[in-house]
This record gives C-alpha cells, sequence and structure tokens, in this order.
C-alpha cells in the first residue's frame, strides 16, 4: 500500500480573498465615479451584458496602446468610438 493520502481539492482555496483582494474591495454603486478603478473591474462588470465590444487601454508593464474587438467590420467599431465620444462630450 502506498503511504500518499488521499487529499480533498477545497473549492474555497483559489477564491480571492475579499479583504486583501484590491480588485474585490470596489463596490459597484452603478453611476459616474471620478476615480479610476481595476481594468479587472470594469471588464468584470461587462462580462454577459453586451453583445459587441471594443477594448482600448494602455499595457501594464511597457505601456504600449492596446485595441481589440469583437466586431470585425471597421466602420462598426469606429461608429461605437464615436458614440462613447458623444458620450464623454454630454458630461
Amino acid at each position: 500500500m502506498s503511504d500518499k493520502k488521499l487529499r480533498v481539492a477545497d473549492p474555497n482555496v483559489d477564491k480571492p480573498d475579499p479583504h486583501t483582494d484590491p480588485a474585490k474591495k470596489v463596490v459597484n454603486i452603478g453611476g459616474m465615479t471620478r476615480l479610476n478603478l481595476p481594468p479587472e473591474t470594469v471588464l468584470d462588470g461587462a462580462v454577459g451584458r453586451l453583445s459587441d465590444v471594443v477594448i482600448i487601454g494602455w499595457g501594464k508593464d511597457e505601456g504600449d496602446f492596446y485595441f481589440a474587438s469583437s466586431m470585425t467590420d471597421g466602420s462598426s467599431v469606429l461608429w461605437l468610438l464615436e458614440k462613447a465620444k458623444q458620450s464623454l462630450l454630454a458630461q
């Protein structure tokens, strides 16, 4: 017989602790804020709610420009960016 013991996986092991994980300290109140949010918080809030998406940002390490879209048609991407611009200018 082997001396190895059976290890049962604990489903809570890989879950972040809401008291120590900075991304979990943000409470979504659904509105505007003057404070920057972690990108993960913004992205998590969008999961399952969008049919199309455009992501624009700066890379963490080297500050490189990042751009990605779920749409292949450039005119649709540009239209969505212009709608975002209008929304920002209206505030």
